[in-house]
């Protein structure tokens, strides 16, 4: 599932209009680097239009993941402050919208229920990150179905309780760059 459904899943209208009044809309050349692995990066990214590359050294820079519509990227640095992990480069022209680091932190500290709401977003896509990493590793293989149990692979009920609207306020972002 795309970032942007687990976080303006969790985000209120009004955190997505706070959102939707501070970002940038950009458009990126084919051959762009967002974020460079190893390097602070200045901006959170909602990518709106094109394709993008994960590359990470760690893997002798192959790609590691391909991103389209939906994705955001630089989210990570947001929770642990430490530098990217892997470089996000466009493979086509494309549009990003994208909000200034510096802001979103003060956005974070000043108001509680925005950070609230953002943090939790992200640690939901972690966790989903993790237990799907997880399950990708061979972890919970040989697992028998049975109807009361939850598997790793499962979206939270969270999540899916608040998709639709999730998406409907990501289309209204668009809308409102495009």
């Amino acid at each position: 599932m795309r970032k942007v459904l687990y976080i303006f899943g969790q985000l209120t209208d009004e955190d997505v209009e706070w959102i939707r009044r501070n970002a940038q809309k950009e458009n990126v050349a084919s051959g762009t680097i967002l974020i460079k692995e190893n390097e602070p990066t200045e901006k959170l990214y909602f990518l709106i239009r094109g394709r993008f590359s994960v590359t990470s050294k760690l893997v002798e820079d192959k790609e590691i993941a391909r991103l389209k519509s939906g994705e955001v990227v630089g989210e990570m640095s947001f929770v642990d402050s430490l530098p990217p992990s892997a470089t996000v480069t466009a493979l086509e022209d494309g549009i990003v919208i994208s909000i200034d680091r510096e802001l979103l932190i003060e956005k974070l500290e000043d108001d509680f229920e925005f950070s609230t709401h953002f943090y939790k977003a992200i640690g939901m896509f972690l966790s989903g990150r993790l237990r799907s990493t997880t399950s990708m590793l061979g972890y919970g293989k040989g697992q028998k179905l049975e109807q009361d149990a939850t598997y790793s692979d499962e979206v939270d009920p969270n999540v899916l309780e608040n998709l639709s609207l999730a998406g409907d306020r990501f289309t209204r972002l668009i809308d409102h760059f495009s």
